[in-house]
């Protein structure tokens, strides 16, 4: 009966990461219907397998490894679409470094505007079906400008 049975493949994933950071937000708020801010943030994550197992990102062409037949990633694809693999897999301190995904700098900026429109506004100040639909309403958004990882519609 026990016979039968076949033994079950498991595997074992070990990692060593750390991140810091610190960030500084500034803002003016609302003045006239109008407000802004801005958030910036300064950080590091290291790592010692964010690139091992996925693909390759250091423009090697040699299936398996990356920048110059060592494992390590960088940027590019490398060619055949291969996984990075570790130098050593009995020693992954030996891959520490910069996180495959790691942003140092991010800036992101924000603003609203009320538009004059509605309660205690320059228009549509009445009790009126135009103020119960266009009144009260706010316009916002934000932009984000970062290092480190890139982005791409088009798929690698």
């Amino acid at each position: 009966m026990l016979r039968s049975l076949t033994p079950s493949p498991t595997k074992n994933s070990v990692a060593d990461s750390e991140a810091n950071a610190a960030s500084v937000r500034l803002r003016k708020r609302l003045s006239a219907g109008f407000a802004i801010g801005g958030t910036y943030t300064f950080s590091k994550s290291l790592d010692d397998a964010s690139s091992i197992g996925g693909r390759s990102t250091s423009g090697a062409n040699t299936p398996g490894l990356g920048a110059g037949g060592t494992g390590a990633g960088g940027g590019g694809s490398s060619g055949g679409g291969a996984a990075n693999v570790a130098q050593n897999p009995f020693d992954l301190s030996a891959e520490r470094g910069l996180s495959s995904f790691n942003q140092t700098h991010k800036f992101t900026a924000d603003y609203l505007y009320e538009l004059p429109f509605g309660h205690d506004k320059r228009w549509l100040t009445g009790n009126s079906p135009l103020r119960a639909v266009f009144g009260d309403w706010q316009w916002s958004g934000d932009w984000t400008i970062a290092s480190g990882c890139r982005y791409s519609t088009v798929p690698e």
